[in-house]
């Protein structure tokens, strides 16, 4: 990150936090100015329709807020009543089966309508222990007289007898226990018959019917609780709706303020007329944060403009590095161009030099290259197509150029020698012809070869 880029970014984030604390103050401007008699009635039906919406919702926040605690009460008394009832229950067995023995203990418990079954029932399983126990206090005697054999099976035998007895006793005090539960329920024991067990046992009965009456009372409680919250919806729904109110109210607020304020301050902090003494101070303090603002604001424009200069520049040096290599590629490439030009004025010459001597011997022989073609039925196209003559010629050049001068010798009546010999013109002619016949017999298997 350059160094530009680096202030932009803290210059920004003042802007941002200089952003939130103007709207801030517009907001509050906004509230005085929705409060004031120069509030439009426009402006002024909107607020409090509004306010009125959003404190239902806040009711109705409140109100589930307490239906919750409500519920988280309720749920604890059921619990400390169902503790209750099961201490209750630990302590009932143990009553019942008091009364039930003082019962039973009395001849007239017989003929009470509640007890008469329990009556019977204990006296059948009381026969039973007292018939057990009388067996397994013989069998205890005779075990002395016994051998060890003897003496083994009579003690499995008296366990085995101690185990009825238990199991007949338990359905004993269980008849009891039931007996006593039946007495207290339907209280119609004769008064001859009550007791300070049945006293106790009916106290107890009272006390369990009150906890369970007050447990249901709490259970009805705690479901028409979660009906009414039910009714009122998620709480976080709830939530969520009061919030998005309370922000419209806020954002209405702004704008309101917002619009008022621009009576009195332009965008870049400039005072346009003098404050209303009510909106002084908020007024003065968004004066002060729209000035801040705008030179915030400056500051960033100079950096960007800044960093977008360096960027220009840095292309346009790219640029030019370019225009010069690229200046450089053209001026070799002239250079190779005039050197090419050289060589194609050379090759022309040359060229022509030998259509000049070329005619002299078609003269001279009475006969052109094409009609040796034709004579001997060869396309001339396909022995010298154009990018073999170019060929051809380049190589044959220096070959050509020495029949040139030799041909130039003999026009001008010089003779040369040869290994010491003087030649004559005729056969210096002669020699040219065979160089130049000797060219293009070259030129002939060079193109064979591309071909």
């Amino acid at each position: 990150m350059s160094a530009y880029s680096k202030t932009i970014h803290i210059l920004d984030q003042k802007n941002t936090s200089l952003k939130k604390e103007l709207a801030s103050e517009e907001t509050q401007i906004g509230f005085i100015y929705l409060d004031d008699t120069v509030c439009t009635e426009e402006d002024k039906k909107h607020y409090e329709e509004l306010k009125a919406d959003f404190q239902h919702l806040m009711a109705n926040l409140a109100e589930i807020k307490s239906l919750e605690t409500k519920k988280k009460e309720l749920s604890a008394d059921i619990q400390n009543v169902k503790a209750e009832l099961a201490g209750l229950v630990t302590k009932e067995s143990g009553l019942m089966l008091t009364l039930g023995i003082a019962l039973y203990g009395q001849s007239g418990a017989a003929s009470v309508p509640s007890f008469s079954k329990a009556y019977e029932e204990a006296s059948s399983y009381a026969d039973k222990v007292t018939s057990l126990k009388t067996q397994c206090e013989q069998m205890t005697e005779s075990l002395e007289l016994q051998n060890v054999f003897s003496r083994v099976v009579s003690k499995m035998k008296i366990n085995s007898l101690s185990m009825s007895i238990n199991s007949q006793q338990k359905k004993l005090d269980s008849a009891l226990v039931a007996g006593a539960k039946a007495v207290v329920d339907s209280q119609d024991l004769p008064d001859e018959l009550k007791c300070p067990a049945y006293e106790t046992c009916v106290a107890f009965k009272n006390d369990w019917n009150k906890k369970r009456i007050e447990l249901e009372a709490l259970q009805d409680e705690f479901q028409n609780v979660e009906v009414t919250l039910a009714d009122f919806g998620k709480k976080t729904l709830v939530q969520e709706k009061a919030d998005a109110k309370n922000a419209e109210i806020e954002t209405f607020a702004l704008q309101a303020g917002h619009l008022f304020d621009k009576k009195y301050i332009t965008r870049d902090g400039e005072m346009l007329t003098e404050f209303p003494a009510k909106y002084a101070e908020p007024l003065a303090k968004v004066l002060s944060l729209r000035t801040e603002l705008a030179s915030v604001n400056r500051r960033i424009d100079i950096l960007q403009y800044s960093e977008q200069i360096d960027a220009a520049e840095d292309t346009e040096d790219s640029l030019k590095k370019e225009v010069a290599a690229n200046e450089e590629r053209i001026r070799k490439l002239e250079a190779e161009n005039d050197s090419l030009k050289q060589r194609i004025r050379e090759n022309a010459a040359a060229a022509e030099d030998l259509r000049t001597h070329r005619g002299a011997v078609e003269k001279e022989e009475g006969v052109s290259a094409a009609d040796l073609l034709d004579d001997y039925d060869i396309d001339p196209d396909a022995v010298r197509p154009a990018e073999r003559v170019v060929e051809s010629v380049k190589k044959t050049a220096k070959k050509a150029a020495g029949a040139v001068k030799k041909a130039t010798s003999k026009k001008t009546g010089k003779s040369r020698t040869k290994d010491g010999e003087a030649i004559e013109p005729d056969d210096e002619e002669a020699e040219f012809l065979s160089a130049l016949n000797a060219a293009k017999a070259s030129a002939a298997a060079d193109g064979k070869e591309a071909e």
